[in-house]
């Protein structure tokens, strides 16, 4: 029988995905008042999203036995899991007791077509938090994710083309390089299910340039104490493999995985550090900027109306950064 009681989730974070919520949930992970979950994506109310069917190359990047490696190290947590069991998905929460925030922030419910509906229903009092971010610049820090992940080893361009080409749009199977920027119906449906009021929209711009400002209404909307605060970690910021060609082979032999789940963190982050570079960077072309940008405008002009919202600096220009050049993730 399934245990309901204990704390539950009052407030996740939907997303966008790459539109800076990683750093987002390591401060509110932090925060006195607050509770995230230690799965960060645990994608549970996405019911239509099914690990079985993902790609190979999307299999290879799920976590191994996440409830034991939070068992060995609860001070670290997992980016995600796609947890499919509800007595899995509340267990998260049970460290919660006392805190006035409870939240996860898996960034497949922003487009998802249940995940809205679903969180009314079990969780009806909650609220909502999403950070939106210029759509062609979510896409192209997207590509450089997966090059970095071993998924896209064709130019961002040609990425596009292939991405546009499919009939069929799916989570765990397609990069989304176009579906996950298109904001506009994703927005109405959580306002028109929870109601203005318990949905907050971020801008990541917004965030990058005014951290404390930002930080400010999240606490305040959530009821909880303000804190202080300057500049939010970068975590998961671009990088890319020294060599693309000798990565792809590694991830696709396995090779990856078995260290990663192997090595201690420690030794993972020197890794990383040793085989990705962050200086090689390739920047993105105006003219690639350009035509991506066509995907785009129309959706951006229906949410500038939605969210009485001037989003002209969208599409047209450089990506804002933090005052260390990294964006946020």
């Amino acid at each position: 029988m399934s245990d309901d009681s204990g704390p539950r989730p009052n407030f996740f974070v939907v997303g966008a995905a790459k539109a800076g919520t990683t750093s987002l949930y390591a401060h509110l992970r932090a925060h006195p008042q607050i509770f995230m979950s230690p799965v960060k994506e645990p994608h549970y109310l996405a019911a239509e999203i099914d690990p079985r069917e993902f790609s190979p190359d999307y299999r290879r990047n799920l976590p191994r036995d996440y409830a034991a490696r939070l068992e060995r190290n609860p001070d670290e947590p997992i980016h995600c899991a796609h947890i499919r069991c509800w007595d899995e998905y509340t267990a998260l929460f049970r460290g919660a007791g006392g805190k006035l925030a409870i939240g996860e922030a898996s960034n497949s419910y922003l487009g998802s077509p249940s995940a809205a509906q679903a969180i009314r229903s079990r969780f009806p009092d909650a609220k909502i938090v999403m950070v939106l971010r210029d759509p062609v610049a979510r896409a192209w820090s997207d590509y450089l994710m997966s090059v970095r992940l071993g998924h896209a080893h064709a130019s961002f361009r040609e990425e596009l083309q292939r991405d546009r080409a499919r009939t069929e749009h799916r989570w765990g199977r397609d990069i989304l390089y176009v579906e996950n920027g298109l904001y506009h119906d994703k927005v109405r449906r959580y306002f028109e299910l929870f109601g203005r009021d318990r949905v907050l929209v971020l801008l990541y711009e917004e965030l990058c340039r005014d951290v404390a400002a930002s930080m400010l209404r999240v606490h305040r909307f959530l009821g909880v104490r303000p804190e202080p605060v300057t500049s939010l970690p970068r975590l998961n910021s671009a990088r890319v493999p020294r060599s693309v060609a000798l990565n792809r082979m590694i991830v696709r032999t396995g090779i990856r995985e078995l260290a990663w789940n192997r090595v201690p963190a420690p030794l993972r982050r020197a890794l990383k550090a040793a085989w990705f570079s962050r200086a090689s960077i390739p920047v993105l072309e105006d003219t690639d900027r350009e035509y991506a940008a066509t995907f785009f405008r129309d959706d951006v002009e229906s949410l500038a109306h939605l969210l009485d919202r001037d989003l002209s600096g969208w599409l047209r220009r450089a990506d804002v950064r933090t005052p260390t050049g990294q964006p946020l993730s």
